[in-house]
């Protein structure tokens, strides 16, 4: 087993991010020796933030970041790699299936940097 960060960039995820960092957390659990999801809320204007800090409280794997304002779906992943402790997979973003999250992330080799879902 490896150690793994999943980086996930947040905008206007306040419903859906307890249910996909729950997922992703259980899978973890099983596919890597030491893991951790990596929240970055990208100028979220919902309660984005909020939960994710709700979830940092709640959870040690969980770490969160806040940009000060949308910078867009280049920069918020590498905002999360420069804080990600562990090798790194990034999440194309917090709205990817969470059948990909919850049944690919094991499939992770050693020495892959990043990994995200083909559009079919």
């Amino acid at each position: 087993m490896t150690d793994i960060s999943v980086v996930i960039p947040c905008y206007r995820s306040a419903q859906t991010l307890p249910t996909l960092v729950e997922r992703l957390l259980a899978v973890l659990s099983t596919a890597a020796s030491q893991s951790e999801v990596v929240l970055v809320v990208d100028g979220s204007v919902d309660d984005t933030w909020e939960v994710a800090q709700e979830l940092v409280e709640r959870r040690d794997a969980v770490r969160a970041v806040l940009l000060a304002r949308n910078y867009g779906q280049h920069n918020a992943p590498v905002a999360g790699i420069r804080c990600a402790s562990y090798g790194i997979v990034t999440m194309g973003d917090d709205l990817i299936a969470f059948s990909w999250a919850t049944t690919k992330i094991g499939t992770v080799r050693v020495g892959m940097q990043a990994c995200s879902p083909r559009p079919r």
